[in-house]
């Protein structure tokens, strides 16, 4: 299959676009930085040039024969603090380029097989202990507004170039290189960590290589449709990774944050962080997938040296 792939230099787009290229598929990887994507990328691509803060478009040569789409880019939640121009990338990165992409595929006249499009949980927002699946209804706050933006031109205008779509709803990424693990494992391997406010906060997951395995299926699978919530099926409080982590450097993680400190540190980011979602994997179940990494011991384990 021929596969272009937004996002595709980040830390779960180039394990995806590493497992896809060795499976022999063909990939356009748009990209910021090409010569610099492909010096490091480690897979056979080519590397076209594109920013999802602008998502202006690329040359239809680049889209003769494309069979899917699979979208990831976005802004990076985790890393920084999120000022004003921060949560304006985070939302325009996104929805808008979304948006844009589909225009622009559509004006090519490109009829794909799958349109695969990332979102996350935090679509759910903050909902304490209660237990959450794929028809459970959004919730508020600024993320929940932008997966919701992020989603939009998918339900409403991929029809028209694609034969099918999925939406991957992503919980954390449990990664070996960056996002939640690269801000945090500094401060526990010092014997600095422990949870956040109570630790009473569910917080759900997923290894990366289950991730790329469930959008490698999205892109071939035709019963992988629709909404899909990508999360290990053994949630876990706060207090609970904070521990796993803990043991996983082999150091205590006992020093607990307070809210308040933490809104001193990270300001609004605070609201994911702080944010409780309990959730379930029920499609992925229903379709029998089968997680490689569904304890979260076992995942920070296969990832901590």
């Amino acid at each position: 299959m021929k596969i272009l792939v937004t996002g595709g230099t980040g830390m779960v787009g180039s394990k995806l676009c590493k497992k896809l290229a060795e499976a022999g598929h063909e990939l356009v990887v748009l990209t910021r930085s090409p010569e610099k994507a492909k010096s490091r990328a480690g897979f056979k691509a080519e590397f076209v040039k594109w920013d999802a803060l602008t998502a202006e478009w690329i040359p239809s040569r680049h889209t003769d024969g494309l069979d899917s789409v699979v979208n990831l880019a976005g802004e990076p939640l985790v890393e920084g603090r999120w000022t004003d121009a921060k949560k304006q990338r985070i939302t325009q990165s996104r929805g808008e380029a979304t948006a844009k992409l589909i225009e622009h595929l559509k004006n090519d006249g490109v009829k794909l097989k799958s349109f695969v499009s990332a979102s996350a949980i935090g679509f759910y927002g903050d909902r304490g202990d209660e237990e959450l699946n794929e028809t459970s209804a959004k919730g508020s706050g600024f993320l929940a507004n932008v997966c919701e933006d992020w989603e939009r031109p998918v339900v409403e205008s991929v029809g028209d170039i694609s034969e099918r779509h999925a939406i991957i709803r992503i919980s954390l990424v449990l990664g070996e290189h960056g996002g939640f693990l690269g801000e945090v494992l500094p401060i526990f391997k010092k014997g600095l960590g422990g949870p956040l406010a109570s630790g009473k906060q569910w917080m759900s997951w997923i290894h990366e290589q289950d991730l790329c395995a469930i959008l490698e299926a999205a892109i071939l699978k035709d019963e992988f449709s629709g909404v899909i919530n990508a999360s290990a099926p053994q949630q876990c409080r706060n207090s609970e990774m904070t521990k796993a982590l803990g043991a996983a450097v082999g150091m205590p993680a006992v020093f607990p944050v307070p809210s308040f400190g933490l809104k001193m540190m990270f300001g609004d980011k605070t609201e994911m962080l702080l944010g409780s979602q309990k959730v379930q994997p029920s499609r992925l179940q229903q379709l029998g997938f089968t997680f490689s990494y569904p304890e979260v011991s076992a995942a920070l384990a296969s990832l901590i040296e």
